[in-house]
């Protein structure tokens, strides 16, 4: 099980850590204490939707190993 920020990881999430905002007064999907956009954010990790996802091709701005870990379970 993993928990971010506090809460358990839902179906169908991800856990990611903000590197770079495009829309940086977009709201949080799931805000946690004082982060509501994801301006704030930045540097953390937070749960996304895993549908809202997408990987990208391995570039020199991606540090080696970087990841998105999630898990796929129902039941939650």
């Amino acid at each position: 099980m993993t928990v971010v920020s506090g809460a358990q990881l839902g179906p169908d999430c991800c856990e990611v850590v903000v590197n770079h905002v495009l829309k940086r007064a977009a709201p949080l999907l799931r805000p946690y204490g004082n982060m509501n956009y994801i301006s704030d954010a930045v540097g953390r990790s937070i749960t996304w939707p895993q549908q809202h996802i997408k990987e990208q091709q391995k570039s020199l701005a991606q540090p080696e190993g970087s990841r998105v870990r999630g898990q796929n379970r129902k039941g939650y």
